[in-house]
């Protein structure tokens, strides 16, 4: 083989194993992964990460944008309830800069409690801006955990 054609296939070798180790990440290690799997969600295209946090003891959470278009299908696609119906805290915000964290007092908010099993979330949008914070609370290394069937009644 000549060296041209060594440099080449490195180089597409080198880029298969970027495109397919990003999308590794994103779907099985990420954040945005782990919330998509625990919480059986699916994020709409152009969804942007503003920030996301695990501290590998309890929670992840992560605030992202909302694409304008998909704002209102993500609401009715995932049941979430008017804020002023049911208003719902996030419990880690303060793992995310001050920045990043919910103004409760905005208006056209929409949220939703859920859990499965050990692990419990909270889903929470802004219909207008767009902004989306999600939280993940997930069993400590002792396995503590807030048992599904506590949340809310059920």
């Amino acid at each position: 083989m000549s060296k041209k054609v060594k440099i080449s296939l490195i180089v597409v070798l080198l880029i298969a194993l970027l495109i397919g180790g990003n999308f590794l990440y994103n779907r099985y290690f990420s954040v945005k992964g782990y919330i998509e799997q625990v919480c059986e969600i699916e994020f709409p295209a152009w969804t942007s990460t503003e920030q996301e946090v695990d501290n590998g003891e309890f929670a992840a959470i992560g605030k992202y944008v909302l694409a304008e278009s998909s704002r209102e299908s993500f609401i009715t696609d995932y049941q979430l309830e008017a804020y002023s119906k049911s208003p719902i805290q996030l419990t880690f915000t303060y793992l995310l800069t001050k920045s990043n964290r919910p103004n409760y007092a905005a208006s056209n908010l929409y949220g939703k409690e859920d859990c499965n099993g050990p692990n419990s979330w909270t889903i929470l949008t802004n219909s207008v801006t767009g902004e989306l914070w999600i939280e993940v609370a997930y069993p400590d290394f002792s396995g503590d955990s807030v048992p599904c069937d506590k949340l809310d009644g059920k």
